[in-house]
């Protein structure tokens, strides 16, 4: 009852019950899915009990959304990293017990025990990445569209905005290698759209970064 009405209130009533109603569809299908959460102080508490929703549902995998204080978003719904992390680990006994990954501590594997040698530094965003925003200009992620410092005109075309656009040139020039924690080349610097918002930096301000450190001495 708890999950349905704080679902309701940010999706609008009767969301939750066409939620489950096209879960069990998809189920019937045998349609693979993950089910995702954004953590709030709200429902931070919650995290174990989706895990147990996301199981009898028939989802395979979990995945936990890290909030944004942008837009509507406020900081007094800020979770503190501490509780997400306690939280995160009632989660994790959950999910072995109920055969549901979480795909947040599956993608910190592979930084973690990645090959000897291997450096993470930065972000894939201005390599691998950008996004498209309704004003025809391009930003270094979705995430980011709309922050009016990070816009490069496309008027010369999409491959010259990209190759040459000074936002994304400080993204891939962006390094670890100046930050103080132990955790820099395996954790990377951390998540690049958090630490712009938080702290103006791309690399080294995500307010979850002390979480990433934690969840990486975990799994070690």
């Amino acid at each position: 009852r708890r999950s349905s009405d704080l679902h309701d209130v940010l999706r609008g009533r009767g969301a939750f019950t066409c939620l489950c109603s096209t879960l069990e569809d998809l189920r019937g299908r045998k349609t693979p899915f993950t089910l995702s959460m954004c953590v709030t102080t709200d429902n931070v508490a919650d995290m174990a009990d989706v895990v147990d929703f996301a199981a009898d549902a028939g989802a395979g995998n979990v995945h936990f959304m890290w909030y944004f204080v942008r837009g509507r978003g406020s900081r007094s719904r800020f979770a503190p990293v501490e509780t997400i992390f306690d939280n995160l680990m009632r989660a994790a006994d959950r999910s072995v017990a109920r055969g549901v990954t979480i795909d947040n501590l599956e993608a910190l594997k592979t930084q973690v025990f990645a090959p000897a040698g291997t450096l993470h530094d930065g972000s894939s965003a201005g390599w691998e990445s950008l996004a498209m925003g309704p004003d025809n200009r391009i930003y270094p992620s979705a995430a980011l569209v709309g922050v009016p410092e990070l816009a490069t005109d496309t008027e010369g075309g999409l491959i010259q905005a990209w190759r040459e656009s000074p936002v994304l040139e400080r993204i891939r020039r962006a390094t670890v290698a100046n930050l103080s924690s132990p955790l820099r080349f395996i954790l990377g610097g951390g998540d690049m759209d958090h630490s712009y918002l938080h702290g103006g930096t791309f690399l080294g301000d995500d307010p979850y970064a002390r979480l990433h450190e934690l969840l990486a001495l975990w799994l070690i």
